[in-house]
């Protein structure tokens, strides 16, 4: 007898939308395919082309496999599948039921063959059926002959000229992605296996934690029905969060959305009851999540609740444990709980922390050893002691660090974790010093004597521009203004400064805020030391604010001559046209040992804060003075809380003699004894 092309009595456009089917969603369709058939073995295979392409993908099975009678109607029958009234031999309904999967093949390749060995009495036979796509009569049945020998039953599905990249059925998540699939399957009926490219689909050996929410009852036009959730947590992180409407039994019916779960939780869920069966065969299932039908909305709204619920539980479960296995170790900070209403409240904030670095730091708990938690943990309780605004600024540090930084700080918990945190501990301590030393730089009266040049304070400060806060980062040392405007330039991405203007222009831009002033050319002499610049973070990303630090010597003291200066720096720099002024902020700031009399009074206005002596209403510049002392004593606010902990009582002449070898040639030898 020859063969036959099957016509198929469905719209040609209902045919494409099946051949239009993701990969993975056409290969899982083959494979309930063949646990339909009650194989009890199912294999997925790839062949390869020379650029490791794939070229042709098997699934072999060994199944009942499908009779030459019934092949005309089985795959001409589409939207109604025999599968609706039959069983497996384990007494469950079939996963097929309208007869679709077969034609989802198609989505993968333009030619699929499926070759069925069957017996027909004691006696196995074989024929095949070709499948090719874009057309309304895709199939093709072969004549049957007998199978040769050493034939077994069963059914073999070759899928060839792929037309599209499917690389990613070759990555590891896609055995996880099939292993949540066939999860409840296969862990109610372990005789059946599921091998993928070459490793067996075991779903056991991949969870890590499996729970049951409460079986409860929602109502559906007049009816009730008992609705389960399993939430099953796996071991590995590239497993996806999903969510599957399933049977009663937990076989998969429909996949909800990536964002049913919600962001921030993790694990699948398989949300089963006989309804979905229902809604299924009305053909309800698909557009449940964003249904109007008031019934089908309150059952959705039912099951969020409820894995709402769950999550919410298991993380206050898990942030519990947490806590208590960091007390167990010795690396919890707080000796016992707190009593009063404050230390209540701070112990909570403190827990808070701890919990979200255990959830943002995988290696906090595994990579890193008790010590190294104890000192972390400890790190975050001063800073919550002595200054709690600040803790928000640590916990961004540790978890939104620039790429290099993240790399940094993985090192940090990986390799070797203690003596990366004991180098940590080190930079702290060779800061704590470097303020010691630079107190005296800038207020002992032996090193007016001995430092005369700016430069030499200037390339102090240069490697230490920590000082003036860690978001600052270097951007000008020691260039005269048109340097400082092409460096301003350079940032907001303009580079058109060498053609629009000269050294005569800038000369003319100082000259025209200096008309009644003597020595007019040395305006251009008025140059800050530093260009530090940092994002205003509750702007966009391409505003700035500009700090320009004026550094006088040790010596001086700010008077009103100073302060002149440094305003007209800054109406003439903010003036020009140059500077982008919609997005661009200029700090100003002169600093020196001390203020004179008229300086004080001007850094103490009302209505302005401290050491502000000039705040224009357009908002374009302000202007600021500061003594050393106020720079150094807030950085030292910053440090100091780390200092009791470190166990460093770090005296002023161990610290400069510390820092005359590290900065030699910049800070004079000095003897002990002059330094009080």
């Amino acid at each position: 007898m020859a063969g036959k092309r099957l016509k198929l009595e469905a719209k040609e456009d209902f045919v494409k939308r099946l051949c239009q089917a993701s990969p993975l969603d056409a290969i899982e369709e083959l494979i309930w395919n063949s646990f339909d058939e009650n194989a009890k073995e199912v294999e997925v295979s790839f062949k390869l082309n020379q650029l490791d392409g794939i070229e042709e993908i098997n699934i072999e099975d060994n199944g009942h496999s499908l009779s030459y009678l019934d092949a005309a109607e089985k795959f001409t029958n589409l939207g109604q599948s025999d599968k609706v009234n039959r069983r497996r031999s384990t007494g469950e309904h079939l996963h097929g039921r309208r007869g679709e999967g077969r034609h989802k093949a198609l989505s993968i390749g333009e030619q699929v063959t499926w070759r069925f060995t069957y017996y027909k009495g004691k006696t196995l036979y074989v024929y095949e059926i070709i499948g090719t796509s874009n057309r309304s009569d895709p199939f093709y049945l072969c004549e049957e002959k007998k199978a040769p020998p050493g034939s077994f039953c069963g059914c073999l599905v070759t899928i060839n000229k792929i037309n599209k990249r499917l690389g990613s059925l070759l990555e590891s998540k896609t055995c996880n992605d099939l292993a949540a699939r066939f999860a409840q399957f296969l862990l109610s009926y372990p005789d059946f296996e599921l091998k993928y490219n070459n490793r067996i689909i075991n779903p056991q050996n991949m969870i890590l934690d499996q729970r049951k929410i409460r079986k409860y009852r929602v109502d559906y036009e007049g009816e009730r029905y008992d609705v389960s959730i399993s939430m099953v947590e796996w071991k590995s992180s590239t497993f996806r969060k999903e969510a599957f409407l399933c049977r009663e039994t937990g076989i998969p019916l429909h996949k909800l959305s990536d964002t049913f779960l919600g962001s921030s939780n993790s694990g699948t869920a398989f949300i089963k009851s006989s309804l979905f069966e229902i809604l299924d065969e009305e053909n309800n299932l698909q557009t449940i999540e964003n249904t109007t039908n008031d019934h089908r909305k309150e059952v959705m709204d039912s099951v969020r609740r409820k894995i709402k619920s769950h999550y919410r539980k298991q993380k206050q479960l898990k942030d519990s444990e947490t806590i208590n296995s960091l007390k167990i170790e010795g690396s919890y900070p707080y000796t016992k709980d707190a009593q009063s209403s404050i230390g209540k409240v701070e112990q909570h904030a403190f827990d808070m922390c701890a919990i979200s670095i255990n959830r943002h730091l995988p290696n906090f708990s595994d990579g890193m050893d008790a010590q190294g938690r104890t000192f972390l943990l400890r790190m975050i309780k001063e800073t919550l002691t002595q200054d709690p605004s600040a803790v928000g600024k640590v916990m961004r540090e540790l978890f939104k660090l620039r790429e290099e930084d993240i790399e940094l700080f993985a090192d940090l918990l990986e390799d070797t974790p203690l003596s990366k945190i004991v180098h940590t501990i080190h930079l702290i301590t060779q800061r704590l010093e470097f303020l010691k030393t630079f107190k005296a730089v800038t207020s002992l009266d032996i090193f007016e004597k001995t430092i005369y040049e700016r430069t030499q304070l200037q390339k102090l400060i240069s490697p230490n521009t920590w000082i003036f806060g860690e978001e600052y980062s270097l951007g000008t040392d020691d260039e005269d203004i048109r340097s400082i405007l092409l460096k301003h330039i350079d940032i907001l991405g303009r580079q058109h400064l060498d053609t629009e203007i000269s050294d005569q222009d800038i000369k003319k831009i100082i000259k025209e805020y200096n008309q009644n002033r003597k020595n007019k050319e040395t305006s251009l002499k008025r140059v800050p030391d530093f260009m530090i610049w940092k994002k205003f973070k509750e702007r966009r990303a391409d505003e700035y604010e500009f700090l320009v630090i004026e550094i006088k010597r040790p010596g001086v003291s700010l008077d009103t001559r100073e302060l002149n200066q440094i305003e007209d720096y800054a109406r003439a720099v903010s003036s020009t046209s140059l500077v982008d002024q919609d997005k661009t902020k200029w700090v100003f700031v002169v600093v020196s040992d001390s203020l004179a009399d008229a300086a004080i009074e001007r850094a103490h206005q009302q209505n302005m804060p401290p050491y502000t002596i000039s705040q224009p209403s357009h908002g374009k510049y302000e202007v600021r003075a500061f003594p050393w002392s106020a720079i150094i004593q807030s950085a030292e606010g910053r440090h100091e809380f780390l200092k009791d902990r470190l166990s460093h009582n770090i005296r002023i002449e161990t610290a400069l003699e510390r820092s005359q070898k590290k900065y030699q040639g910049l800070i004079p030898r000095l003897k002990k004894k002059k330094v009080g």
